[in-house]
């Protein structure tokens, strides 16, 4: 079963891992996108990459 969800990718700390939240995004007036993300609800993405044709898969799965 898929689930809907969404991966922000601003920050200002420099770079980090991208992590999926779910539901969709909440757009914040003069904020943006995602500006009410709670952290504890998000997981690490990881991807995979084939070497020969370079397809990537992503998966967010709980540590």
């Amino acid at each position: 079963m898929m689930e809907l969800g969404h991966m922000p990718d601003t920050t200002e700390r420099g770079l980090v891992q991208s992590r999926w939240t779910p539901g969709a995004p909440e757009e914040v007036r003069f904020l943006g996108m995602s500006a009410g993300i709670k952290p504890k609800e998000s997981v690490p993405v990881t991807a995979y990459r084939c070497s020969k044709c370079g397809y990537l898969e992503l998966y967010a799965s709980p540590a």
